[in-house]
C-alpha cells in the first residue's frame, strides 16, 4: 500500500496568498469600484451635521444674550432700591430711576448699542396704589442685529426680539424715613 502525503500546511496557505482563485480576484474589483465612496458620503453628510452645529451654536448665544439681558434688569431694580441720599421724595425716585437704568445698561455694553439701553419707568402699586413700582426693561432687535449671521434655513426660527423686564416695590414710607 502507498501512502499518500498530505500537502504541507504553509504551501496551502501559500497558495491562497497568491491570490489565485476566483473569490479574490472579486474582491480587489470591489475594492477598485469602492474608491471616492467616502469622499461622497462626507459631502453629502457634512453639511448636515455643520448646520446642526452652527444651529446649537446660534441658539446658544440667544440664550445667552436673553438670560443676560434678564440678570441686568434684576441689577437694575435691585440698584432702585439702594439710597440715592435726595432730600425730597420726587428727587429720590428720579434718582433711583436713573440709577437702575445707568446700572442695567451698563451690564449689556457687550452687546450693540441698540440693546444696551434699558428703559426704566415708575408707576403706582399695591394696595390702594400706596407703593410705587419701577420697572426696568430691555428690548434688543435680534432680526436687524443678529449675534450670529443667520443661516439662510435658520433665519425664519429665530426670534425677531429678544426682551426681559423686572420690576422692584419701593414703599414710600420706608424711603422717608431714610431720607
Amino acid at each position: 500500500m502507498t501512502r499518500t502525503r498530505a500537502p504541507h500546511p504553509a504551501r496551502a496557505v501559500r497558495r491562497v496568498s497568491r491570490g489565485q482563485g476566483h473569490a479574490h480576484g472579486h474582491a480587489r474589483h470591489a475594492l477598485h469600484t469602492q474608491r471616492g465612496v467616502a469622499a461622497v458620503e462626507f459631502a453629502f453628510v457634512f453639511p448636515l451635521f455643520f448646520v446642526v452645529l452652527y444651529a446649537i451654536v446660534a441658539y446658544c448665544l440667544i440664550l445667552l444674550a436673553n438670560m443676560a439681558m434678564s440678570g441686568a434688569t434684576q441689577e437694575g431694580a435691585r440698584a432702585a432700591l439702594a439710597s440715592a441720599g435726595q432730600t425730597t421724595l420726587t428727587a429720590e425716585y428720579a434718582a433711583r430711576l436713573q440709577n437702575a437704568c445707568t446700572r442695567a445698561s451698563a451690564l449689556m455694553t457687550w452687546l450693540p448699542s441698540a440693546a444696551s439701553s434699558a428703559s426704566c419707568t415708575q408707576s403706582a402699586c399695591g394696595p390702594s396704589n400706596a407703593m410705587v413700582c419701577v420697572t426696568v426693561s430691555m428690548q434688543y432687535d435680534y432680526a436687524s442685529q443678529p449675534i450670529v449671521p443667520n443661516l439662510p434655513l435658520l433665519g425664519f426660527v429665530t426670534p425677531n426680539t429678544l426682551g426681559a423686564q423686572a420690576t422692584v416695590q419701593l414703599d414710600p414710607a420706608s424711603i422717608m424715613s431714610n431720607m
